[in-house]
């Protein structure tokens, strides 16, 4: 089977998924909820111009409006179908409508922000970082919105050291123990990635240089000395020095924490910060280590994809192309092996297949593998943060 065949093949297995799926879940996020399913209808409609399909995105869109469960959340709530439904207005596709509705949830989303940055609320998934996100991915940026990067970066200079959302208290035995997460949508990687998204940005007249080299020095004072197979652990135990293990994954481990670091480089104009991100990269390459949800977008295959797609695009370093292709063919491995050979009855790949979530379930998978660099839906990818 070639990959042309495959790429139907695929298409075929989506095709019969959506059409089953009868659930009554009403979130919206990129974490949980229907957002990634809707980009990929978004995608199956614009290579096959089906209309029944634009149907269907109508009906989950005022299902998703109607009965949202007032989680503001990028990663669990309304803010992940706010950002959905504002890369389908960029491919001409836009809601009935939602040009007052958003507006409307617009101002309370800003409302949420101020008040999740006063909580030292960073996440990206569950906090400000995501909220802000969909703010800056917008073509027009607002005065609001401007205001609100100012308070984010103002709140991150003021808890740079503070419990929030990179640093935590775990509790064990009756002892709290202060964690330091280092990884993108919970921790210090995805703070340094926000940040150089405002930079590239450029929208507000402030330099916060300083800042972004706090983060990347906060990374490097926590890099795995003493063991040579990773850089940087998804998190450490301030108390004990404990780290946790690393593979190579987008929400954690060295292939983000690397693309941060060249990206830095890039940004501020800084050769040292490129030359060691690439080493930290080019290392990531020759490793094949991994989390066991292969499949999903968030801890598997398709994101790696996706991250040397992008550092090929940067870079024009063969050895990127090469990653690339390498699990590329990886995924399309694991495929077969869950569909052409009736593993498919697996529990765990049936979950897999009725998840609807842009990271978790078959949608990003999709999104990853379906989409190339010519396709205008590629804006989804804009949320790995790269």
């Amino acid at each position: 089977m070639n990959h042309i065949e495959e790429n139907d093949y695929l298409l075929s297995l989506f095709k019969r998924s959506v059409l089953r799926i009868k659930d009554n879940d009403n979130q919206s996020g990129i974490v949980k909820g229907k957002s990634g399913l809707i980009l990929v209808l978004l995608h199956y409609y614009s290579v096959h111009k089906e209309d029944k399909y634009l149907d269907i995105i109508q009906n989950y869109i005022d299902r998703l409006i109607e009965h949202w469960d007032n989680n503001f959340t990028f990663g669990y709530g309304i803010t992940g179908l706010a950002w959905m439904l504002n890369i389908m207005k960029k491919l001409g596709l836009e809601y009935e409508n939602s040009d007052e509705w958003i507006v409307e949830l617009d101002t309370l989303l800003i409302l949420e922000c101020r008040c999740m940055i006063n909580k030292n609320n960073f996440d990206y998934f569950n906090g400000a970082s995501g909220l802000l996100f969909y703010f800056l991915s917008k073509d027009d940026v607002t005065l609001e919105t401007k205001k609100l990067i100012l308070e984010f970066i103002q709140g991150l200079e003021k808890n740079q050291e503070k419990e929030s959302s990179f640093y935590y208290k775990l509790k064990e035995n009756n002892l709290e123990q202060l964690v330091l997460n280092l990884g993108v949508p919970h921790g210090i990687t995805g703070i340094i990635l926000i940040l150089l998204s405002i930079k590239e940005k450029n929208i507000v007249n402030l330099n916060f240089d300083s800042l972004i080299h706090y983060f990347v020095t906060k990374l490097f004072e926590n890099e795995n000395i003493n063991n040579s197979e990773y850089y940087f652990a998804p998190t450490i135990r301030s108390d004990s020095n404990n780290y946790s293990r690393s593979v190579l994954a987008w929400c954690y481990g060295d292939l983000t924490s690397g693309y941060a670091i060249f990206k830095t480089g890039l940004l501020l104009n800084e050769e040292k910060y490129i030359n060691i991100g690439l080493k930290i990269l080019k290392d990531t390459t020759r490793r094949n280590d991994n989390h066991d949800e292969k499949l999903s977008l968030c801890h598997g295959y398709p994101s790696i994809l996706c991250v040397y797609d992008e550092l090929y695009r940067k870079t024009d370093d063969l050895v990127f192309y090469e990653a690339a292709k390498k699990w590329k063919v990886l995924i399309y491995d694991e495929l077969i092996d869950a569909f052409a050979r009736k593993n498919y009855k697996n529990k765990d790949i049936y979950s897999f297949c009725k998840n609807t979530s842009l990271f978790q379930g078959f949608p990003g998978l999709m999104l990853s593998i379906l989409t190339n660099k010519d396709d205008k839906i590629n804006e989804w990818k804009k949320c790995l943060l790269l």
